[in-house]
């Protein structure tokens, strides 16, 4: 998700955030731009409540890989293989579903619209961000 950031370099100079002369908390699709908003929208707003939700229930599977290590055994190689199969499924999720946000940041400036929906999206990824960074750690830490 940090890629996401990095692509809002537009120019090639150092500012890193484009300037962007308009109210982003008040634009709204124009009506050229309301087919592309809905269409973006629904391929990358709808479907981020319920990716946050599905990583706050991420569970670590380091116990099981590390118990399938120490322990080789059939158990525990198939619990660890439990384990690991859910992480493996949301990674695959993320990545499709960051694959859908590649080259949504030209253009800004000149769709308002288009800009608060992809100022939507910033809002995901810092949350996603917070999620990964402070909730799974905790996680990890107590062992859960």
């Amino acid at each position: 998700m940090g890629q996401l950031l990095s692509s809002l370099n537009l120019r090639s100079n150092s500012d890193i955030v484009p300037e962007i002369g308009f109210d982003i908390e008040t634009a709204a699709p124009t009506t050229e731009e309301l087919e592309v908003y809905n269409e973006l929208h629904a391929i990358i707003i709808q479907p981020t409540t319920q990716l946050l939700q599905y990583f706050k229930r991420y569970q670590p599977a380091s116990d099981s890989i590390r118990d399938a290590i120490a322990s080789p055994s059939r158990e525990n190689e198939d619990k660890a293989w439990e384990a690991v199969l859910p992480t493996v499924d949301m990674l695959r999720t993320f990545y499709h579903y960051s694959s859908e946000l590649d080259g949504t940041t030209k253009d800004l400036d000149r769709h308002p619209g288009l800009t608060k929906l992809f100022a939507d999206v910033l809002d995901f990824v810092f949350e996603f961000d917070y999620i990964k960074t402070y909730i799974t750690k905790r996680k990890v830490f107590r062992g859960q």
